[in-house]
């Protein structure tokens, strides 16, 4: 979260003074230091929007016990095959 707050004022503030010595040597009027503020503030809130996201849990796994005896459990016997003397037969 701290993070994102220095993202912002960093930008803001950054972008403000860019159009502030831009402004000094001729480079940009009025007008576009104006939409060049309007923008910081756009760019400010969209980032800012995603503190508003939920934060995800991480997912718990799930423990499966399994007894030492698998048979308690209500699996069938193994299957005897024939064996190939016996299909001859």
């Amino acid at each position: 979260m701290r993070a994102v707050i220095w993202q912002n004022v960093a930008s803001a503030l950054g972008l403000k003074a860019l159009v502030l010595v831009t402004t000094f040597l001729g480079l940009t009027g009025l007008w576009l230091a104006v939409l060049a503020d309007t923008g910081a503030t756009v760019l400010v809130t969209a980032n800012s929007l995603r503190l508003l996201r939920p934060v995800r849990e991480p997912k718990l796994e799930r423990v499966i016990r399994i007894p030492s005896d698998s048979r308690t459990v209500g699996t069938p016997p193994p299957v005897r095959l024939p064996s190939h003397a016996e299909q001859r037969g």
